[in-house]
């Protein structure tokens, strides 16, 4: 499994610019900038954690996530962050032909990819002058490709990266409906879900009573601020998750991640202060951003801004490797998206961060212009 659909290359950064890591703003990993909460650092510290074997079973992890979504416990399996989870859904489902849309995350094709033989991606596009939004026009074209080309799987992001634009539950209901009628599995990735005020009210984890072809994957990594620790989950029915757990590897979830999970989830107070400090933050940064000259900025409800490079910005080819590269020799680091189908060597992605640094990208950005 590689890790290049996300930003953790700080370290391949600090070995090429020569600067400590830790002088590195990144800006290319969307994780809560406000760190993890005191509840989940003390428990990783505690010594009665670290010195046992998780239960292979879990319990008390899937029936607070099973608590949550208000499902039954055999309906939710953990794993390590969400992309060990796709990789697993994928295998235990045989998924050789997948539909999705793009740009999206890359590590849905790079799964389906990984398994032997012969293996088709079709592909919905979003487009650029609907600011990459999954309109009624996406919509009506992925029901198409569900008739027509019957794949095994349907992935949907929401909110979608790299474009930081909603799914809204109404298509991802009648999307499964459909799906349910040509054989095909739904994943839904809702790793940045958690950063919206109204998580978890608003999962599709919501709609599993009406549909058994339903996989919502979760990573807890990015809203609880510990990518280190990896902590993710699914949530299905309980045929597909018996099926996801034969593939999955004994203990995939460490003692220490699975008990910071649990008191993650149990600090309400910091979810939600995490929520409404994001939400303010990146609506300065999406402020500060439209002032720089060649910069489009697109619509976001996500922790992530996606960047259209124009003029001045895109004046080296490849416009988002320079900017990369130029930024990075400043000490800060964005997500080159060129590698995404759907975008090109003028997009790139930038994560919101603390007031000081988002101002910091913006004056770099502006000095480059």
């Amino acid at each position: 499994m590689t890790a290049s659909g996300h930003g953790g290359n700080i370290w391949r950064i600090s070995r090429q610019t020569g600067l400590p890591a830790a002088d590195l703003i990144d800006f290319s990993a969307n994780i809560n900038p406000l760190g993890p909460p005191p509840a989940v650092r003390n428990m990783v510290l505690c010594s009665q954690v670290l010195k046992h074997y998780p239960d292979p079973d879990y319990p008390d992890f899937r029936g607070a996530i099973a608590g949550l979504h208000s499902v039954e416990a055999r309906s939710v399996a953990v794993g390590a962050g969400a992309s060990e989870l796709l990789y697993s859904v994928v295998r235990a489902a045989d998924v050789r032909r997948a539909l999705l849309v793009a740009p999206t995350f890359s590590e849905y094709a790079q799964a389906v990819k990984s398994g032997p033989g012969k293996r088709d991606i079709l592909r919905v596009y979003l487009q650029d002058g609907e600011d990459f939004r999954f309109t009624d026009r996406v919509q009506r074209k992925l029901l198409r490709k569900l008739r027509e080309g019957k794949p095994d799987c349907l992935f949907l992001c929401r909110p979608n990266s790299p474009t930081g634009g909603g799914v809204p539950l109404a298509a991802v209901d009648k999307l499964t409906e459909a799906a349910g009628r040509t054989g095909t599995c739904v994943i839904v990735d809702e790793s940045f879900l958690p950063f919206l005020g109204c998580w978890p009210s608003n999962s599709a984890a919501g709609l599993l009573a009406e549909h058994c072809n339903l996989v919502v994957v979760v990573s807890l990594t990015k809203i609880l601020a510990v990518p280190g620790l990896r902590i993710g989950y699914a949530v299905s029915s309980p045929r597909l998750i018996e099926a996801l757990l034969r593939v999955q590897p004994p203990w995939p979830v460490s003692q220490p991640a699975a008990r910071a999970a649990r008191a993650g989830l149990g600090d309400r107070s910091f979810l939600r202060h995490s929520r409404k400090w994001i939400a303010r933050r990146r609506r300065e940064l999406y402020i500060r951003l439209r002032s720089v000259d060649g910069v489009r900025v697109f619509p976001s409800q996500a922790p992530f801004l996606l960047l259209g490079l124009r003029g001045a910005l895109a004046r080296h080819k490849p416009a988002s490797g320079y900017i990369r590269g130029a930024l990075s020799k400043r000490g800060v680091m964005v997500r080159d998206c060129s590698t995404y189908p759907g975008l090109d060597e003028q997009f790139i992605r930038v994560a919101v961060r603390r007031r000081r640094e988002n101002i910091l990208l913006a004056e770099a950005l502006h000095q480059l212009a």
